[in-house]
């Protein structure tokens, strides 16, 4: 169940920089990554487990995620992120049918979803 690649993108309000990264936004962060779900045949049911390291934070609070591209079986608005009570996050990708979760071991290498994730 290895998560495949995982971008940081720009969030600087102000314009693009060298160095994306956190934004502080008040007391808290918010980053932004492009992930690509699994690595291969590897969907976990349920979600991908990443964690709050990945996203570039410490504890993640909550997140919207967004197919940018999609595999055949994820639908375009399939795509949640789940937070976890330890700070990580969960990413489900729906079926493109809208009837519940991908199976285990589905390949979602073709899919490439942006999270915006506010945490700490």
């Amino acid at each position: 169940m290895a998560v495949g690649a995982i971008t940081p993108q720009n969030v600087n309000p102000i314009g693009a920089s060298a160095n994306p990264g956190a934004v502080p936004v008040g007391p808290f962060r918010v980053t932004s990554n492009n992930v690509v779900p699994t690595s291969g045949a590897n969907y976990a049911a349920g979600g991908v487990p990443i964690t709050a390291a990945q996203l570039g934070l410490t504890a993640v609070l909550f997140g919207v995620a967004t197919a940018l591209t999609q595999a055949a079986t994820v639908g375009p608005g399939e795509v949640a992120v789940i937070p976890q009570a330890d700070g990580s996050v969960l990413l489900k990708c729906g079926l493109a049918a809208g009837s519940g979760d991908n199976a285990a071991g589905a390949n979602l290498s073709a899919t490439l979803v942006n999270i915006v994730a506010f945490g700490y």
